[in-house]
């Protein structure tokens, strides 16, 4: 008994092992169909293996086989399809011992695989031209596959994507420089500096930045010397222009210390006048005047556009002279006239080309001329004609072979280069020459000119350039005989510029104007002496002043004045004896102003404070003698703030 069961196991394995092959060896491979899912039975297949396998599994109590209970079992993994058209292979594990000892009935044969057929559409235009954009495609599936064909690489309208034009983008370098620092000195030169910063550098072929990163540029600032302000002063004021009825004086700016850089100017220019009115007190015997007014008019329309035309224009007078007032430069409808359009009229050349000349063959290639002939000339800028008058033009004529030659060998030729033009404008000449490299022979064709044959054409046509001359009139007459008047002249163009000459330096009929008569009209100095002062003592002698006063400057050619302005004029006063009868006082010097000696209180003539005068100068004032005792008087001068006191003594 223990024999038997120490080879049984063996003969289960044997048994085991070899069901496959056996009886039920057609079933060791097994396919599942198309349309066959599990439970149902499994059907043999032909060439393929690998949807059901055999396989050992784990061990089972199986009530249908006692022999092999407790033993291995073998299992048999049958397909499940999860649709009608197929897919993927998926294993379901069950005891098909039994099952698939059953006979089957024999499977119907396989119908014909077909293979799947489809292609990749083109690829999109790429989302982006540069830094990396996405383009797709689509597959599109023409004929499905079936009965296990070959399935395509892709299903039907599956789309892919790829990245595309990978390359950086360009853009351009972008930066900036930052402020300038403060500058080195407040003048006379100083330095600054300032640097450059990049914000985004150039990618690609993008334009690169003016500066490096980090680059510095030194620049100067307050160039130049240090400020300077500028020092000066009016001078005096000149004689009034007019004794009365209001006139005009001026006088003269003076700088002595320029301005430099940016020191304060002056309130003036060195040299500039200033003017103002003086004596305005209305004139008693004169009688009134009007200055003219008026004006020209515009110019009228010329009377020709070229050739030399005329114009005029009339003076208006809305304020007549009245009196000695000024007169205007014409009169009342007075007319001017002047030239304009002086320039030639353009006149286009005419001409034409006369009729040809006999050919000088009748065959073989002759020559034949006509002649350009001129009817009406150019004129100023007129268009040139196509030829000059008499000249040539030559062709050949009768080209073609005569007959009785022999075959022969055709002409060769060509017209070399043109040569410079006689002329650089105005209308020149160049000319070619015809070039024989094979001669005719025979019958054969000849050249259309014959060796060194000439031809002339017309260049530089074109009008040459002239200058504009022209000249301004004479001056006309001032509008006044002094004080300032005006005159004015015109330009008169007698030559138009044509082309690119020069320019004159005016116009045609332009005015310019200028100041005449500027010297004052002449005047005569008016003046009288001022008031006596008071006397310098009330009695024993004593002086007075008076000064010159000008009440209206010489103007021009006027008279002078007897005296300048300002002049002193003295005289004596009070020469009467001054008492003796008081008592003598004691008199003590100080450091102010006071008389010297023993006089009576009555007699002491006080001195005033000095009062600054331009126009009063020091006076000497004599000081009385004294009756006291044996005391020395002084003089006293009133100049500037100090005095001379006089020694006192007491008896």
């Amino acid at each position: 008994m223990a024999a038997t069961r120490s080879w049984l196991p063996l003969l289960a394995w044997v048994v085991l092992l070899s069901a496959p092959f056996a009886t039920h060896g057609r079933y060791t491979k097994r396919k599942c169909p198309a349309e066959q899912t599990y439970p149902n039975h499994c059907t043999p297949i032909r060439d393929k293996s690998w949807c059901n396998q055999l396989v050992i599994g784990q061990v089972e109590n199986y009530a249908k086989q006692p022999l092999l209970k407790g033993l291995p079992a073998t299992r048999i993994a049958c397909c499940v399809w999860t649709n009608k058209n197929g897919g993927e292979c998926k294993f379901s594990w069950k005891r098909c011992w039994a099952d698939c000892a059953k006979p089957s009935a024999p499977s119907p044969p396989p119908p014909p695989a077909v293979d799947c057929v489809g292609s990749w559409s083109s690829w999109t235009s790429c989302s982006k031209t540069c830094g990396t954009g996405q383009r797709t495609r689509k597959f599109t599936i023409s004929t499905a596959a079936a009965n296990d064909g070959t399935e395509c690489p892709a299903t039907h309208n599956q789309q892919t994507s790829q990245d595309c034009n990978r390359d950086p983008c360009s853009s351009n370098c972008i930066g900036t420089w930052s402020p300038w620092s403060g500058c080195s000195a407040t003048c006379g030169d100083g330095r600054r500096q300032r640097f450059f910063t990049i914000r985004e550098p150039a990618v690609g072929s993008g334009a690169p930045c003016s500066a490096l990163d980090k680059e510095a540029e030194l620049g100067d600032c307050n160039a130049g010397v240090c400020p300077v302000d500028c020092v000066g002063s009016w001078g005096a004021w000149s004689g009034c222009s007019k004794t009365c009825g209001g006139g005009q004086r001026t006088r003269t700016f003076s700088v002595t210390t320029a301005q430099v850089g940016t020191g304060s100017a002056c309130v003036a220019n060195n040299g500039q006048t200033g003017s103002e009115t003086c004596n305005t007190a209305t004139c008693p015997t004169e009688p009134p005047k009007t200055d003219c007014v008026g004006s020209w008019g515009s110019w009228t329309s010329c009377s020709a556009t070229c050739g030399g035309g005329s114009r005029s224009r009339t003076f208006s007078i809305t304020t007549p002279k009245v009196g000695s007032g000024t007169a205007c430069v014409a009169n009342n409808r007075e007319t001017e006239t002047g030239t304009c359009n002086s320039q030639v009229c353009p006149v286009d050349c005419v001409g034409s080309w006369g009729a040809w000349t006999s050919c000088s063959l009748t065959c073989g290639g002759g020559k034949r001329t006509r002649t350009f002939s001129v009817t009406t000339a150019k004129a100023g800028t007129g268009d040139a004609c196509v030829a000059d008058d008499d000249e040539s033009q030559q062709e050949n004529c009768n080209t073609q072979g005569c007959p009785t030659e022999a075959p022969g060998v055709d002409c060769v030729g060509s017209w070399g280069a043109w040569a410079a033009c006689s002329k650089t404008c105005g209308g020149g000449k160049r000319t070619r020459t015809f070039d024989v490299t094979t001669p005719q022979q025979g019958s054969g064709d000849a050249c259309v000119a014959d060796d060194n044959d000439t031809q002339q054409e017309n260049c530089n046509t074109e009008g040459c350039p002239v200058d504009c001359v022209g000249a301004w009139t004479a001056w006309s007459g001032c509008s006044l005989t002094c004080g300032g008047g005006q005159r004015t002249r015109t330009f008169d163009v007698t030559t138009a510029k044509v082309g690119t000459g020069a320019d004159c330096v005016a116009n045609d009929a332009d005015t310019g104007q200028e100041n005449c008569n500027t010297e004052p009209c002449p005047a005569d100095c008016v003046g009288a002496w001022g008031a006596w002062s008071g006397c310098s003592a009330t009695c024993d002698g004593g002086k007075r002043t008076r000064r010159f006063q000008v009440t209206t400057e010489k103007a021009g050619s006027g008279d002078e004045c007897l005296h300048d302005d300002g002049d002193p004029e003295q005289e004596n006063c009070n020469t009467d004896a001054c008492p003796t009868e008081a008592p003598a006082v004691t008199e003590t010097t100080t450091s102010t102003s006071t008389i010297g000696g023993s006089l009576p209180p009555a007699d002491i003539v006080p001195i005033p404070p000095y009062i600054p005068d331009p126009y009063i100068p020091p006076i000497d004032i004599p000081i009385p003698p004294t009756t006291g005792g044996g005391t020395t008087g002084g003089t006293t001068s009133t100049s500037g703030t100090s005095s001379t006191t006089g020694t006192s003594s007491t008896t």
